[in-house]
């Protein structure tokens, strides 16, 4: 018997069946009975992508594209996964690889918009995706991307809109009934909003955004123990789920819980990298325990890894005002507005940096 097209075509169902960790071990099992059946290079890659191994995935199709430079399936799979890591100058080159190979694949065309629309070129984005709509009119992922497009562009009307069509077209769609949630929460219509992510937890059990979007949810309406029982259960489905940890500890912080925030925030950086918002958040619960130091350090680790967000800048600004350090104060309410000038505050800051001007004088 052929055991390499076995564990193939079983490695196949694993991954149709959402079990990764599953797939990846039988598609390396069939590599090694075959070290030619490219198919099984690519689908191992896609596994590696549904697992959160981004890095793997990405050498898997890189040598994948070096053994066949013209190999559509892997050019297509490279770009859905360096869009779903935001990086789309680098997605650009495979999404329209992908495309000349075939520009009739409506997967590369989906890819190609969304790339696109990350790009913030949103009228060609619009139109690719509308080409894809044309060869495939029942693709309700084509209306997802085409809502998520709107959603960048600012119309939430007509994004939930296309939401609405993806749901009319496949009712088990977690993508279009999460992406409704989200709208409905920006709104403040919490009940529809945890309608449609328990909807999509039907569909999507094992979703970690869906649970850490519904916790967001019971967030907003105060009942923060809800709250960090489902960021936990994110937790569970994506250990390395840097959002999860910032809202957790965030909930924490709101029901003075500081330890528990500091241990989550801690733990978050262990597991899930170095990240700004973790760390400016930790800063957050340092200042709230009166532990300044620990917080300023925590405030410029943030900036470390992003120099233009605003927020550690101000809450800087702030704590060497209080310390009577207003040169240093200065500097950052002024690296604020450079970062933030028509944020809701920045008139605020405006005042403060002219009176410390003039006490300077």
């Amino acid at each position: 018997p052929d055991y390499a097209i076995a564990y193939y075509n079983l490695g196949n169902a694993y991954n149709h069946s959402n079990l990764c960790d599953k797939a990846i071990t039988v598609y390396q099992q069939s590599i090694r009975l075959n070290p030619d059946n490219i198919r099984a290079y690519n689908n191992l890659g896609v596994a590696y992508k549904n697992c959160k191994l981004y890095e793997k995935a990405f050498e898997i199709y890189t040598k994948v594209l070096e053994r066949e430079p013209d190999n559509q399936s892997a050019a297509t799979n490279m770009g859905a996964l360096l869009n779903s890591l935001h990086r789309y100058e680098m997605a650009l080159r495979y999404c329209e690889k992908a495309v000349a190979l075939n520009p009739k694949s409506v997967e590369a065309l989906q890819n190609l918009g969304v790339t696109l629309s990350g790009l913030g070129l949103y009228e060609r984005a619009r139109s690719v995706l509308q080409s894809a709509l044309s060869l495939n009119p029942n693709n309700a992922n084509i209306h997802v991307n085409l809502g998520s497009l709107h959603r960048r562009m600012g119309n939430d009307k007509k994004a939930a809109d296309e939401y609405r069509l993806a749901l009319q077209l496949s009712p088990q769609s977690a993508e279009a009934l999460n992406n409704l949630g989200v709208i409905y929460n920006a709104q403040g219509l919490y009940d529809q909003a945890i309608d449609a992510y328990r909807k999509a937890l039907n569909h999507s059990p094992r979703d970690a955004r869906i649970y850490c979007n519904l916790g967001a949810v019971y967030a907003e309406r105060g009942d923060y123990r809800q709250a960090i029982t489902l960021y936990l259960d994110a937790l569970k489905m994506d250990p390395r789920y840097s959002k999860a940890y910032g809202n957790l500890g965030a909930a924490y912080n709101n029901l003075k819980m500081y330890d528990d925030a500091i241990t989550c925030y801690k733990s978050g950086l262990k597991q899930a990298g170095d990240d700004p918002e973790i760390h400016f958040n930790l800063g957050i619960v340092y200042r709230n325990k009166g532990m300044n130091g620990e917080a300023m350090k925590e405030y410029y680790e943030a900036l470390k890894l992003k120099p233009n967000y605003p927020e550690p800048h101000f809450n800087l600004a702030t704590l060497y005002l209080r310390n009577k350090k207003n040169e240093e104060a200065l500097w950052h309410f002024q690296r604020y507005i450079q970062c933030a000038p028509n944020s809701p505050r920045s008139g605020e800051v405006r005042k403060k940096i002219a009176e410390l001007e003039k006490e300077r004088k």
